[in-house]
Formats: C-alpha cells, structure tokens, sequence
C-alpha cells in the first residue's frame, strides 16, 4: 500500500509530499505537549520554510496561515496543509501511481498470492492463513514445530532421525530429514 506509493513517489522526486503528510499525522497524534513546539519548527523548517531542505508545495495563503499559526502550536497546528498536500497527491501523484508499471506489478503480485492462498495443494495443506512477507521463525512452546510469527503451525517440524556415519555407532541429528526411500538408501546410509 502506502509503501508502494513511496517508492513511486521516490521515483518521481516527489516523495516530500508523503514524507510530509505522515509526519503530519504522526504529530498529530503524538502524546505528549511538552516538545511539541520544539518539533513543529524541525518540520516546518524542513517542509514549508521558503527554500526548505524538502519543500513541499504549499499554496501562499495555507502558507502564510501555518506561519502564524506556529507561534501557538497544537496537536492540529498542520492539518490544513496536510490536507492541501493530500488533495495534491490525490489530484496529480496517486492518479499517475495507478497507471504506473509499479503498481501493475505489485497488483498482480497480490492477486497471485492470494490465488495460491486460497489454491488447494497437493499435500494437503490449508495454506489460506499465511501471511506472507518476513519470516520469523520461532520455536513454539507445546512442541517442536515451527511457525510463521505463530500465526500459523509450523509446516516442517524438527525430526531427530538417526543417521549412520562410517566407523560409529548411528547417532541423532536435528534436523528436517526424511526418512530413507529405499532399504538400499537405508543400508548405505544415504538418507
């Protein structure tokens, strides 16, 4: 979603604009008011002083009103520019954003992972509750399987399988082993 329409916005040079309005709703929403003076002027300095490092496209008036407005600032000190600047991005960005090749691709990434969620497969599996994207493989506490940020059972559980070493005596190792297919394989120690 929106990471994808920073990226675009990236490569457009206009990522200001995004930068902007969710540093606007971050300050919004911010808890505490005894710093709040202190970060409206870094993002004032930064996103609407004349000549600022990342200026964004402020009308003059919405301009004018937020400087007066920076001598009592509130939680709602950058909503109207906030709102300028998602007009602007709704207007100009996001409609070149849908017709951009990023977004094909990335639309039809999601639609092909959700046909193999909901795909049947061969092993049986229900494969609709996973989440794709990071891997966080944890060991889960009632057994030794293990899972997707615990969303999900593990699909490849931890098998001690014996395997035979040449002059020893077979020994345990931990890991997602099969058994042997054949008593040859067996045998020769080839599993």
């Amino acid at each position: 979603g929106i990471l994808v329409f920073r990226e675009f916005l990236r490569t457009e040079f206009s990522d200001e604009n995004i930068e902007f309005w969710l540093i606007c709703e971050d300050f919004r929403n911010s808890v505490g008011s005894k710093k709040l003076q202190t970060r409206a002027q870094k993002i004032f300095n930064e996103f609407v002083a004349a000549q600022a490092k990342r200026e964004v496209n402020l009308d003059s008036s919405t301009r004018l009103q937020l400087e007066k407005d920076m001598d009592s600032v509130t939680k709602n000190t950058f909503d109207q520019s906030q709102k300028r600047i998602q007009a602007l991005m709704e207007k100009d960005s996001y409609s070149r954003f849908l017709r951009s090749e990023l977004y094909s691709a990335t639309l039809e990434l999601s639609r092909e992972q959700e046909a193999l969620r909901n795909q049947p497969n061969r092993l049986g599996l229900d494969l609709r509750a996973l989440r794709f994207g990071p891997v966080s493989f944890r060991k889960t506490t009632e057994s030794t399987e293990y899972s997707r940020d615990s969303a999900v059972p593990g699909l490849l559980p931890q098998v001690k399988t014996p395997r035979k070493i040449a002059g020893s005596s077979a020994q345990h190792e931990t890991g997602s082993h099969s058994a042997p297919s054949s008593p040859k394989q067996q045998r020769a120690g080839l599993y």
